[in-house]
């Protein structure tokens, strides 16, 4: 009998955890650790995840140890690995822990996984490329994984198991385009102040916005109909109408020089990747291209990427594929992975 394996995805927004061979993490929290004096005394109270982001509202101090992906605090990092190994630590003693880093972040990750494997008591750690765990959650070896995060997008390529060629990055992601709807509802005239209140603009987001299939067609029906405008009624029971704006902000992952923006939209991005890529692969990863991160779930996503590649795939075949559950795409990959003994142990 194999021993159990705890596979822990950290990302920027969202710390996943969970057993391999399970098909979801059975723990989710943010990537968030708080810290607030006790009440009479000099010491300090530290806590994470969901109490840290409760904490953000009031008077606490709330750190984010990831940003853009990048580890910014590496003592706060250390702690959410640890919050998230607290319901398996027989597992972790046993069977080893399974981290899963974006290929362009696993050598910057090589302190947290000595403290994970030296501190914490983990048997045995491996990390595994997000891309490759994304690409095997859909039963893919080769694939062109489009990663769609909080913190940005990255595109790589897959074949046959392993990472090849380099990774496309872009800064615009999940959290530029809800930053992007909270500018455009301010000038309509409504107010988001204070951390909580911003977040209302994530579920505008969430409720309302797609991405256009033609985005000059849909531009022109918000001009001479109201066919687009919607309304959501928020939390707080204020009713927020959004017209063009619905499709505009998640634009920028296709168009961003049309905002301004000097950062390569997604069918740059993907062009860069395939070209790099031997020509033998190239059909193969248009025929492949897996959607995973957050942002993914976005309507009109996946038809839209697929229009724009075929205008790039000089006649391949062109399939994109939307797992559901798409921000937990990369820890059910690496669940699966370990589960069959495919990662190799590094400590």
């Amino acid at each position: 009998m194999v021993d159990a394996v705890v596979v822990i995805d950290c990302g920027s927004e969202q710390v996943k955890a969970g057993l391999a061979g399970q098909d979801a993490p059975q723990v989710v929290f943010p990537s968030q650790v708080g810290r607030r004096r006790a009440p009479g005394t000099s010491d300090g109270v530290v806590v994470v995840g969901e109490q840290a982001r409760a904490m953000a509202a009031g008077t606490g101090q709330v750190s984010q140890p990831l940003l853009d992906g990048k580890v910014v605090h590496w003592d706060d990092y250390i702690k959410l690995y640890r919050h998230a190994l607290l319901p398996w630590p027989d597992a972790a003693a046993s069977g080893g822990v399974l981290m899963v880093q974006h290929r362009d972040r696993i050598s910057e990750q090589g302190r947290c996984r000595i403290v994970v494997a030296r501190q914490q008591g983990a048997a045995r750690v491996a990390v595994v490329d997000a891309a490759v765990a994304a690409a095997a959650a859909v039963g893919r070896t080769t694939a062109l994984v489009v990663d769609i995060g909080a913190a940005g997008t990255r595109v790589s390529a897959v074949h046959r198991g392993r990472p090849v060629g380099p990774v496309a990055r872009s800064a615009i992601g999940g959290r530029d385009i809800t930053n992007h709807l909270l500018h455009r509802l301010t000038q309509r005239g409504y107010t988001f102040t204070g951390r909580a209140e911003r977040g209302l603009v994530q579920v505008i987001k969430e409720r309302l916005c797609f991405v256009a299939l033609d985005y000059d067609d849909a531009r022109k029906r918000a001009e001479d109909t109201s066919a687009i405008e919607e309304t959501c009624e928020l939390p707080d029971g204020r009713v927020a109408s959004v017209g063009v704006e619905r499709f505009a902000c998640p634009d920028r992952l296709f168009r961003p020089e049309d905002w301004g923006l000097e950062v390569p939209g997604l069918p740059a991005m993907v062009q860069q990747v395939v070209d790099a890529a031997d020509s033998g692969i190239r059909a193969d990863l248009f025929a492949g291209v897996v959607l995973t991160g957050g942002t993914a779930l976005l309507p009109g996503l996946s038809e839209r990427l697929a229009k724009e590649l075929r205008a790039l795939s000089r006649g391949a075949p062109v399939e994109v594929v939307t797992p559901t559950e798409p921000g937990h795409r990369a820890w059910s990959g690496a669940s699966i992975l370990a589960a069959a003994g495919a990662v190799p142990w590094n400590l």
